[in-house]
């Protein structure tokens, strides 16, 4: 996996989970252009309640987040991601395959909109409620095709 400021279909993004006993440490964002479309017309849609003062977000059900641990291979995402908490990312072929899923079976996957135009994903364990989440990050940069990373 290496890093790059272009815009490159896939988004590395630092992640957590509330689980006591699973683990989430990044989650990897697939970015179609059918995604990007989907994401221009919930900005519209929230932007043009921008001026309600009680709208604190919109939500989304959006499976494009995938969720990973660490696992037995040192990944390092810190050292990837340096100080940054989301960046575009190259992958080798197949490279995905070999990243570990948490034990939990995830549901209930969303996006959650703001109407500061940034975003975050979450999804639930199916059986255990705990929740997994994404940091935030700026939409608008990752529909833009020439855009450089944080």
């Amino acid at each position: 996996m290496k890093t790059t400021n272009k815009n490159t279909g896939y988004v590395l993004l630092k992640a957590s989970t509330s689980s006591e006993w699973d683990f989430c440490d990044f989650a990897i964002i697939r970015i179609t252009e059918e995604w990007k479309f989907e994401q221009m017309k919930r900005l519209v849609t929230i932007t043009g309640l921008k001026g309600d003062p009680d709208l604190l977000s919109m939500n989304y059900y959006d499976t494009s987040a995938t969720f990973y641990q660490i696992g037995e291979t040192p990944l390092l995402i810190d050292d990837i991601l340096c100080e940054n908490e989301w960046t575009f990312v190259i992958l080798e072929k197949d490279e995905e395959e070999n990243f570990c899923l948490p034990e939990s079976k995830l549901d209930y996957y969303t996006l959650v909109i703001r109407p500061d135009s940034t975003a975050f994903y979450k999804a639930y364990g199916k059986y255990t409620d705990e929740e997994f989440r994404t940091k935030s990050f700026p939409i608008m940069q990752l529909l833009i095709n020439d855009n450089t990373s944080p």
